[in-house]
């Protein structure tokens, strides 16, 4: 009797530490997420009308770069074949010290989409960094081409992925502004090549010489 007392109390003992145990694991687990986890700070009062309003040192980021307006103008009009398929699109985005102004136009051809973007990245040089270093390379296989572009006006890469018939041109241009032509459904990659004849590198100079420095 004393025998099956002692095993039953050893049986609960057991019981005990394994749920100790399983307490103990939890808790540690919910400690060490609290601690890795930040803290989220309290909800800031929104604006007037639920508007965030950006802090003053914020908005004259944008009188630092070249205005979107400006560079719309230097985006083509229209495009022999191509339909625009929405109005002509600019922003400037800011976030803390970093700020970008963009301009934008897309078309379509049938199935085709073509889209071309022009970017102020006054605050990203390692962008432009990026895609100088991508002109020094060439590669071509059975699946796409990617090839190195340089001007007097760029430097960057075009390739092309012939299955998906999907194409892009990346250009870093005046050492400031990045020039991004892509396509989809395309039967080629000369259409990338006749969209960024008809950028106008002329404004975008001017546009730049009267630029803030």
């Amino acid at each position: 009797m004393k025998k099956a007392i002692v095993r039953s109390i050893k049986a609960i003992l057991k019981r005990l530490i394994r749920l100790s145990l399983i307490v103990a694991i939890f808790m540690l687990g919910f400690v060490t997420h609290r601690m890795l986890q930040p803290e989220t700070p309290p909800a800031r009062v929104r604006g007037w009308r639920g508007f965030d309003w950006p802090a003053p040192e914020t908005r004259t980021l944008c009188t630092q770069l070249v205005p979107y307006q400006h560079l719309l103008e230097a985006l083509p009009a229209q495009l022999e074949g191509w339909t625009p398929r929405e109005p002509p699109y600019g922003t400037c985005f800011t976030h803390q010290d970093y700020a970008y102004t963009m301009a934008r136009r897309d078309w379509t051809s049938g199935e085709s989409v073509l889209e071309i973007k022009i970017m102020d990245v006054r605050h990203a040089p390692q962008v432009l960094a990026s895609l100088k270093e991508a002109a020094r390379f060439n590669e071509e296989d059975t699946l796409h081409f990617r090839r190195g572009l340089t001007s007097e006006h760029y430097q960057g890469f075009e390739a092309y992925y012939y299955q998906e018939q999907r194409g892009e041109i990346q250009l870093a241009v005046f050492n400031r502004l990045w020039i991004s032509i892509e396509g989809y459904q395309l039967e080629g990659p000369e259409v990338l090549r006749e969209a960024l004849n008809r950028v106008g590198f002329k404004r975008l100079r001017r546009f730049l010489n009267q630029a803030t420095p």
